[in-house]
């Protein structure tokens, strides 16, 4: 590290740099928090405070993420151009999930996996049936939400619903109230990352 040179250490993502990072993408998954909060909510539950507060939450999250990041994919098109529409129409995406075609398909080759020792294809499509016919019932769905609950307890992680309304909403509202991070432009990370790397290789030579 001696034998490199002065413009080479200056090059170097230094103490300020990684701690502006660092200190972006920590806002950005608050960001990304309070934005899930709000979409995974009932059909018809979220008030019209709540879409404002959303609205504040997305600009800010898409805002800071083509600050850290230089692509933009499709999530983050969607996230910025068409979540606060349609939520101003359903006021609530908790029953968005994926499209029925893909759950399908996800959920028969999970079926093909455990069924393929058998030949007979009418057997199959009746395990199948009634896997999913079991898999649906009110007691076994209350019985796997049960299960999941015990082991993030367990793992010590604090579901939501765990949370009283109140704090919940206390925490949201804190991010929200957090000053934005004002920032011109922040440094290219790859470009960062590229001359570390290549500053470390010129000190192992050394």
């Amino acid at each position: 590290m001696h034998g490199l040179p002065a413009e080479e250490k200056a090059k170097r993502a230094d103490e300020t740099e990684v701690e502006l990072f660092c200190s972006g993408f920590e806002r950005l998954f608050q960001y990304f928090d309070v934005v899930s909060h709000y979409c995974y909510q009932p059909y018809g539950s979220v008030s019209d405070a709540d879409i404002g507060k959303l609205e504040i939450a997305v600009n800010r999250l898409v805002d800071l993420y083509l600050k850290l990041l230089p692509t933009c994919p499709m999530k983050l098109h969607m996230i910025a151009v068409h979540l606060v529409p349609h939520m101003k129409q359903f006021r609530g995406l908790k029953s968005h999930h994926e499209s029925h075609i893909e759950r399908a398909h996800q959920q028969g080759m999970k079926d093909r996996r455990r069924l393929g020792v058998l030949g007979c294809f009418v057997k199959k499509t009746v395990s199948a049936l009634k896997t999913e016919a079991t898999a649906n019932k009110p007691e076994v769905l209350a019985m796997v939400k049960d299960t999941q609950q015990r082991r993030k307890r367990k793992a010590g992680v604090l579901l939501e619903q765990d949370t009283p309304g109140d704090e919940r909403e206390a925490y949201l509202n804190s991010i929200l109230a957090l000053p934005a991070i004002i920032v011109a432009k922040f440094p290219s990370l790859l470009e960062l990352a590229k001359q570390s790397m290549g500053a470390a290789v010129a000190a192992d030579e050394d």
